[in-house]
C-alpha cells in the first residue's frame, strides 16, 4: 500500500472524479445503461436543477436514453452516486412520482412522448423560486429579478407568516411607506421602485404587484385621471411638500391609489383612505398671450373653485415648488384683461 508523506493512506476518490470505465463491478447495470443506444440524459436533469454542486456532474452520466430514467433511479443506481447527489435525484423521484411516470412500464415510456421534456420542465416548476405564503411560484420575471433590492425593507421572506390577507396588505402598507423613495415623478414599473424612484403609480403598481405575487391577492387600481388642485402636504419623500405656490399647493395631471376589502391606499401621502371632495377639479382649460395679442404656449387651467392655475416655471421637472402658480377668481378677471384668452 501507498502513502502519502505523513504515513496515511489516500483517501477515497470521489465518484464525481472517477472515469466512467474505473466504476466497481456493483456499478456494472449502471454502466450498462449508461452506454445503451439512443441515450439522452437522467443526469441532464440533474444538472438543470438549482442545488449548487461542488463539482461538474460525471461525465458518464450526461448521455442517458429517456427510456432509462426510472430504471437509473432504482436499485442499480451506482450507490456512490446516489450518495453524492440525493437532494437533486430526490427531487427528481418526486417530479416523476407526480407526473405519474413511475406507474408507467418502461417499454411504454418512449409512446408517451417528450417524457424528458415533461420531467425537465416539471422540475424547474418545482426548483423554482417560491413565495413563502402561497408557495406558488413568482410568476413575473420583472418582480423576481428586482424582489432582492426591496426583501429586506419589506421583510418578504418571512414578515407575514399566519397573517390574513387584510393584516398583510397593513403591515405591507406601514413598512412601504417607511422606505426610502425620491418622488421623482418619472414614470416607471417595479424597477424603478426598486431603484427608489418614480411617480405615484411606479408606488401603486408595485405595492399592487407586490400583493398579487407574495400574497396571492388582487386589488383594485383606484384613480382621478381630471387634473386638480389639491393642499399641499408631506408624501413619501420627505422633500416633495408641493409642486404649487411655493410648495403650499398640488396640482395634479392624476393621481392613483389602490383598494382592498372596502379600504383605500394612498401609497404617494403615505395615509389611508381617499376623501375626493377635497379635489378643486380643472373644468377648463386656456392659452396664455402674449403683450402682443398672439397666443403663446403656455396654458392655464380654471377650477371648479374659480381658481387658476399656470405655469410659473414649464421647464421645471419633479416636485418644484415653484412649478405653478394660482390665483382666485377676483383677479382672474383682472388676468383676463392682461392677457389670458377665454377659457375653453
Amino acid at each position: 500500500m501507498a502513502f502519502h508523506e505523513r504515513g496515511e493512506a489516500p483517501a477515497r476518490a470521489s465518484t464525481r472524479d472517477r472515469p466512467a470505465a474505473a466504476q466497481p463491478a456493483a456499478g456494472a447495470g449502471m454502466l450498462a445503461l449508461q452506454q445503451s443506444a439512443g441515450n439522452r440524459a437522467v443526469a441532464g436533469l440533474l444538472h438543470r436543477t438549482g442545488v449548487a454542486r461542488a463539482a461538474p456532474v460525471p461525465p458518464g452520466l450526461i448521455q442517458r436514453s429517456t427510456d432509462d430514467v426510472l430504471e437509473a433511479l432504482g436499485k442499480e443506481f451506482e450507490q456512490g452516486l446516489l450518495d453524492e447527489y440525493k437532494v437533486e435525484i430526490g427531487q427528481l423521484r418526486e417530479v416523476i412520482e407526480k407526473l405519474g411516470l413511475d406507474k408507467v412500464e418502461k417499454g411504454e415510456l418512449p409512446k408517451k412522448g417528450g417524457l424528458y421534456m415533461r420531467i425537465s420542465s416539471a422540475l424547474e416548476t418545482e426548483t423554482a423560486p417560491k413565495s413563502p405564503y402561497t408557495g406558488k411560484g413568482y410568476s413575473d420575471p420583472g418582480y423576481l429579478r428586482n424582489r432582492g433590492a426591496v426583501k429586506a425593507d419589506l421583510d418578504l421572506d418571512a414578515g407575514y407568516r399566519g397573517l390574513g390577507p387584510a393584516e398583510q396588505i397593513e403591515k405591507l402598507f406601514g413598512l412601504f411607506c417607511k422606505r426610502r423613495f425620491t418622488y421623482s415623478m418619472a414614470a416607471g414599473g417595479f424597477d424603478r421602485f426598486a431603484g427608489n424612484n418614480g411617480d405615484c403609480k411606479t408606488l401603486t403598481e408595485s405595492f399592487m404587484k407586490i400583493v398579487d405575487q407574495e400574497f396571492g391577492v388582487t386589488m383594485t387600481l383606484g384613480s382621478e385621471t381630471t387634473r386638480f388642485l389639491a393642499r399641499g402636504g408631506a408624501t413619501i419623500d420627505p422633500q416633495a411638500v408641493g409642486n404649487c405656490d411655493q410648495g403650499t399647493r398640488w396640482f395634479f395631471n392624476n393621481h392613483y391609489w389602490v383598494e382592498y376589502g372596502g379600504a383605500q391606499y394612498d401609497l404617494l401621502f403615505c395615509r389611508k383612505g381617499i376623501n375626493r371632495t377635497t379635489y378643486d377639479l380643472v373644468t377648463s382649460t386656456g392659452k396664455l398671450k402674449d403683450a402682443g395679442g398672439k397666443e403663446a404656449d403656455h396654458e392655464y387651467w380654471l377650477t371648479a373653485s374659480g381658481t387658476i392655475v399656470w405655469e410659473n416655471i414649464p421647464t421645471a421637472t419633479g416636485p418644484n415648488p415653484e412649478k405653478y402658480r394660482s390665483d382666485a377668481t377676483p383677479r382672474y378677471e383682472l388676468l383676463k384683461e392682461a392677457g389670458f384668452q377665454v377659457p375653453r
